[in-house]
């Protein structure tokens, strides 16, 4: 049970973060935009990590029945931490575009694990 403590730690993270941080990210992203835009282009970025999650589903249970388990919980902890290097990457460069990037990261990392 130990071993495991890390990935429910990692479920948490996932989903504190696209509650409440990806949002402050896209408004960032969009300095000149007006409350509706914003609420918009947001809506956008939860479908493009809503359809991740559903391929990080399909993949993950295709992997699971074929592959090592251990070698599936490394490649989620990789594609978490490739996701967190996005997100600060995204905050600091305030690009729109990145921010689907990083959503579908999220959205992958959250079924995956």
């Amino acid at each position: 049970m130990r071993p495991l403590i890390v990935y429910f730690i990692f479920a948490g993270i996932i989903l504190s973060f696209y509650t409440g941080f990806l949002f402050k990210i896209v408004k960032s992203s969009l300095k000149d935009a007006d409350s509706e835009e914003i609420k918009t282009k947001t809506a956008y970025i939860f479908v493009c990590l809503g359809i991740f999650e559903i391929l990080g589903g399909i993949v993950s249970g295709y992997l699971a029945d074929r592959v090592n388990k251990y070698l599936i919980t490394t490649a989620s902890t990789i594609v978490v931490e490739l996701a967190i290097v996005v997100s600060i990457l995204c905050l600091y460069l305030d690009n729109y575009a990145l921010c689907f990037v990083c959503a579908a990261l999220w959205g992958f990392a959250d079924c995956i694990t």
